[in-house]
């Protein structure tokens, strides 16, 4: 958020008129960054007026004392008295300042709102299941095809699902009317790599440690909802949480989509694209040397 205090802003107090603050509150943000910003601009304004309200109150008096003294002793001193007084309170405002509150990168529509934090989640949760579905099957014919056949084939099956999935997301936004400025093939592309990159990380957890890299998936799930920007803003977290997030997926994910849903430049959604693509070929690597390392099941003959 950003509070702009004009110029004239003593000028106008000083003359009775009313001064006006404005807010400036980015909605490309999580939902509790948001409401906390439009709480705060109008608790700002509030304890502003109260503050303001004494001080315009004393000077009224001030100025009444000032008129009184001029007056002379006639006998319609008590009229002149009482408008003097009325004259002076009517100038006295008990809310001196306002505010307005100018929301940038809007979007109209609850659901838009909640996309990055959907978006997110589903994707995340469906690379955790499959990716549990590939480890069943791989243990159901392990025996009979090489270690390194196996691994080729979850990896052609994560790159055709992560290909396929932009087309539901897509179609599930357009459902919803929900707009963006980015080009049909800029979301197309930035869903294929989050998702594939979902899939890499959940990936890893299984092939290091087996049925047990579920736990690590569930916790990584948490962690990523925590970190990634869509529930509470990162620059709220601790330094250990914001390091961390640089790591996950989701941030860029989350960071990604507030900039097809609220705005943003090309530039941005190719950086983040950027760093999803570093984070598979990471992955990718450690998940590689991790069936190198691993004796193979002996291979039965058919």
């Amino acid at each position: 958020m950003i509070m702009q205090i004009p110029a004239n802003f003593t000028k106008q107090l000083r003359t009775g008129e009313k001064a006006e603050i404005i807010y400036s509150i980015n909605q490309a943000n999580a939902s509790v960054a948001k409401n906390m910003m439009d709480g705060v601009a109008k608790q700002l304004t509030e304890e502003m007026n109260q503050m303001l309200y004494p001080l315009q109150q004393n000077q009224a008096i001030e100025v009444f004392s000032q008129q009184f003294a001029q007056l002379p002793f006639e006998q319609n001193t008590s009229q002149q008295i009482n408008a003097s007084v009325q004259t002076t309170v009517m100038t006295v405002k008990d809310h001196a300042v306002n505010a307005t509150i100018v929301k940038t990168n809007d979007v109209e529509g609850f659901a838009a709102n909640f996309v990055p934090l959907m978006v997110i989640i589903s994707s995340f949760v469906g690379a955790m299941v499959m990716i549990m579905q590939h480890q069943q099957a791989a243990q159901m014919v392990q025996s009979s095809v090489s270690k390194w056949q196996l691994f080729l084939a979850r990896q052609l099956l994560n790159v055709g699902v992560a290909l396929t999935l932009p087309f539901l997301t897509i179609g599930l936004m357009h459902l919803f009317t929900i707009s963006s400025n980015e080009s049909f093939l800029s979301i197309y592309f930035f869903q294929s790599v989050l998702f594939l990159a979902f899939l890499c990380l959940a990936q890893v957890f299984v092939i290091l440690f087996g049925n047990i890299g579920m736990v690590f998936n569930i916790c990584a799930l948490s962690l990523q909802l925590v970190t990634s920007g869509v529930l509470v803003p990162k620059t709220m977290l601790s330094e250990g949480y914001q390091q961390l997030a640089a790591m996950l997926p989701a941030t860029y994910g989350a960071d990604g989509y507030y900039t097809i849903i609220f705005g943003g430049s090309a530039a941005n959604l190719l950086q983040n694209s950027s760093s999803l693509a570093i984070i598979i070929l990471v992955t990718l690597a450690i998940a590689t040397v991790t069936v190198a390392i691993k004796p193979a099941p002996a291979l039965t003959s058919s």
